[in-house]
Protein backbone atom coordinates (compact mmCIF):
# COMPACT_ATOMS: atom_id res chain seq x y z
CA UNK A 1 0.00 0.00 0.00
CA UNK A 2 2.78 2.45 0.87
CA UNK A 3 4.49 1.98 -2.48
CA UNK A 4 1.16 2.56 -4.26
CA UNK A 5 0.78 5.81 -2.32
CA UNK A 6 4.34 6.89 -3.14
CA UNK A 7 3.71 6.10 -6.81
CA UNK A 8 0.53 8.19 -6.79
CA UNK A 9 2.44 11.05 -5.14
CA UNK A 10 4.99 10.96 -7.98
CA UNK A 11 7.98 9.20 -6.43
CA UNK A 12 10.85 8.98 -8.92
CA UNK A 13 11.92 5.51 -7.78
CA UNK A 14 9.97 2.77 -6.00
CA UNK A 15 11.66 0.28 -3.66
CA UNK A 16 10.63 -2.52 -1.32
CA UNK A 17 13.25 -3.97 0.99
CA UNK A 18 14.08 -7.70 0.97
CA UNK A 19 11.66 -9.13 -1.59
CA UNK A 20 11.84 -12.87 -0.96
CA UNK A 21 10.83 -14.51 -4.26
CA UNK A 22 10.95 -13.94 -7.99
CA UNK A 23 7.14 -14.21 -8.04
CA UNK A 24 6.90 -11.36 -5.50
CA UNK A 25 9.27 -9.29 -7.66
CA UNK A 26 6.93 -9.74 -10.63
CA UNK A 27 3.84 -9.01 -8.53
CA UNK A 28 5.28 -5.72 -7.25
CA UNK A 29 6.04 -4.56 -10.79
CA UNK A 30 2.60 -5.61 -12.02
CA UNK A 31 0.61 -4.07 -9.16
CA UNK A 32 2.40 -0.73 -8.84
CA UNK A 33 3.44 1.10 -12.01
CA UNK A 34 6.57 3.23 -11.95
CA UNK A 35 10.34 3.00 -11.95
CA UNK A 36 11.39 0.21 -9.61
CA UNK A 37 14.74 -0.37 -7.90
CA UNK A 38 15.96 -3.61 -6.34
CA UNK A 39 18.71 -4.12 -3.77
CA UNK A 40 20.79 -7.27 -4.35
CA UNK A 41 22.97 -8.53 -1.52
CA UNK A 42 24.92 -11.75 -1.84
CA UNK A 43 23.28 -14.38 0.40
CA UNK A 44 20.55 -11.86 1.26
CA UNK A 45 16.77 -12.38 1.30
CA UNK A 46 16.23 -11.19 -2.27
CA UNK A 47 17.11 -13.75 -4.96
CA UNK A 48 20.30 -12.73 -6.75
CA UNK A 49 19.15 -13.20 -10.34
CA UNK A 50 20.62 -12.25 -13.71
CA UNK A 51 20.51 -8.55 -14.62
CA UNK A 52 18.81 -9.24 -17.94
CA UNK A 53 16.07 -11.16 -16.14
CA UNK A 54 15.62 -8.32 -13.65
CA UNK A 55 15.23 -5.92 -16.54
CA UNK A 56 12.75 -8.28 -18.23
CA UNK A 57 10.71 -8.39 -15.01
CA UNK A 58 10.62 -4.59 -15.05
CA UNK A 59 13.33 -3.30 -12.72
CA UNK A 60 15.06 -0.15 -13.94
CA UNK A 61 17.79 0.02 -11.28
CA UNK A 62 19.67 -2.67 -9.35
CA UNK A 63 22.14 -1.86 -6.59
CA UNK A 64 24.74 -4.29 -5.24
CA UNK A 65 26.43 -2.53 -2.32
CA UNK A 66 28.31 -5.53 -0.92
CA UNK A 67 29.77 -6.41 -4.31
CA UNK A 68 31.45 -3.03 -4.52
CA UNK A 69 32.43 -2.98 -0.85
CA UNK A 70 34.11 -6.41 -1.10
CA UNK A 71 36.17 -5.28 -4.08
CA UNK A 72 37.22 -2.16 -2.16
CA UNK A 73 38.16 -4.15 0.95
CA UNK A 74 40.40 -6.45 -1.09
CA UNK A 75 42.30 -3.44 -2.43
CA UNK A 76 42.58 -1.96 1.07
CA UNK A 77 44.00 -5.22 2.40
CA UNK A 78 46.62 -5.26 -0.34
CA UNK A 79 47.57 -1.66 0.40
CA UNK A 80 47.86 -2.33 4.15
CA UNK A 81 50.02 -5.40 3.51
CA UNK A 82 52.35 -3.29 1.35
CA UNK A 83 52.52 -0.60 4.03
CA UNK A 84 53.31 -3.21 6.69
CA UNK A 85 56.08 -4.64 4.52
CA UNK A 86 57.36 -1.10 3.87
CA UNK A 87 56.89 -1.48 0.14
CA UNK A 88 56.73 1.71 -1.84
CA UNK A 89 53.41 1.75 -3.61
CA UNK A 90 51.91 3.78 -6.39
CA UNK A 91 48.66 4.35 -4.50
CA UNK A 92 49.04 8.13 -4.52
CA UNK A 93 49.14 8.00 -8.32
CA UNK A 94 46.35 5.42 -8.44
CA UNK A 95 44.25 7.66 -6.19
CA UNK A 96 44.45 10.47 -8.75
CA UNK A 97 43.42 8.03 -11.48
CA UNK A 98 40.66 6.72 -9.22
CA UNK A 99 39.23 10.20 -8.82
CA UNK A 100 39.21 10.74 -12.57
CA UNK A 101 37.61 7.34 -13.11
CA UNK A 102 35.04 7.94 -10.38
CA UNK A 103 33.99 11.24 -11.94
CA UNK A 104 33.70 9.62 -15.37
CA UNK A 105 31.76 6.61 -14.07
CA UNK A 106 29.49 8.82 -11.99
CA UNK A 107 28.57 10.88 -15.05
CA UNK A 108 27.89 7.73 -17.07
CA UNK A 109 25.79 6.18 -14.29
CA UNK A 110 23.72 9.34 -13.96
CA UNK A 111 23.19 9.39 -17.74
CA UNK A 112 22.14 5.71 -17.74
CA UNK A 113 19.72 6.26 -14.85
CA UNK A 114 18.13 9.19 -16.66
CA UNK A 115 17.80 7.10 -19.83
CA UNK A 116 16.22 4.20 -17.90
CA UNK A 117 13.78 6.53 -16.15
CA UNK A 118 12.65 7.97 -19.48
CA UNK A 119 11.69 4.49 -20.80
Amino acid sequence: KRMQTFSELGADILFIEAIKTKEDMKRVIKEVPGHHMINLIEDGDTPFIDMNELEDIGYKIAVMPLTLMCASVKTMQECLKNMKNKKNTMYHFIFKLYNILLQTVSKKINKLIQQKLKK
